[in-house]
């Protein structure tokens, strides 16, 4: 199992690079660790890769490593279709939901329109909706804008409900990894909740990105409050609470 003392380090490694930063550090899905399975998933050709997965599934016995071999292949075998990446998350024992969180987590528009169209517009909005809009979340959190604004017009009534869920999770995660255009669509879908978003979040923005501080900081001016959101003391990240789905796993018949 390969290890990486830092993201320089990592951005080294043929394989460890492919991986966006958001999901590497996020402890539901790679935890900073690339399982030995998973990485010779990531290895192996195209031609060779479902021949493989099929002796190594009885390796990846646990829902994590299962999610993380599903984006590691549709990472590092970009070119795989909707159509593979369906059979791929079938041969890990993945349920719809499962399937559609990941797909999202990508970022893929393209697979996530086709997956959009292979099931009634009521079982995506419920997708979207399931687990306190787990789904929303993690598109704000890995930077998929318009992944966001594709979940928002398919559920355009609950936009509200998914804006403020979790105390602002959605900008709160987006803040903390440096998507500042989805900080900017956030802030023009409620403009005023834009107090709350930024009372919400500051503390992650202060320790992670400067650029995204200064960006709350801009916007609380106007308000006349900076120190309200800007304690000379920031001692830890706010922690945004809600329902981190656990992969739905069909048993074995």
């Amino acid at each position: 199992m390969p290890k990486f003392s830092t993201f320089e380090e990592r951005m080294k490694h043929p394989q460890g690079k492919l991986i966006p930063s958001s999901i590497w550090n996020d402890n539901e899905l790679f935890g900073e660790n690339l399982d030995d399975t998973v990485l010779s998933l990531m290895k192996v050709s195209d031609e060779k890769l479902l021949s493989l997965l099929e002796r190594s599934t009885t390796k990846l016995n646990d829902p994590w490593l299962k999610k993380q071999a599903w984006l590691a292949i549709a990472l590092s075998h970009p070119d795989t279709d909707l159509t593979t990446l369906q059979h791929i998350a079938q041969m890990l024992e993945m349920d719809d939901y499962g399937l559609f969180s990941l797909v999202i987590i990508l970022g893929n528009t393209s697979h996530f329109d086709e997956l959009a169209k292979q099931y009634p517009a009521s079982v995506i909005a419920a997708h979207i909706v399931q687990n306190v809009f787990y789904v929303y979340i993690k598109a704000a959190e890995n930077g998929h804008l318009e992944l966001l604004k594709k979940m928002e017009t398919k559920i355009p009534e609950q936009i509200t409900e998914m804006v403020r869920v979790a105390n602002f999770a959605p900008y709160a995660r987006a803040a903390k990894n440096g998507h500042i255009a989805v900080l900017n669509h956030l802030e023009q879908t409620r403009p005023d909740l834009v107090p709350a978003m930024v009372k919400a979040s500051f503390k992650n923005a202060a320790l992670h990105h400067p650029v995204v501080l200064e960006h709350m900081k801009e916007l609380a001016a106007p308000l006349q409050t900076p120190n309200h959101f800007f304690p000379r003391e920031v001692e830890k990240p706010d922690e945004e609470v809600y329902l981190a789905p656990q992969l739905t796993v069909n048993n074995a018949s």
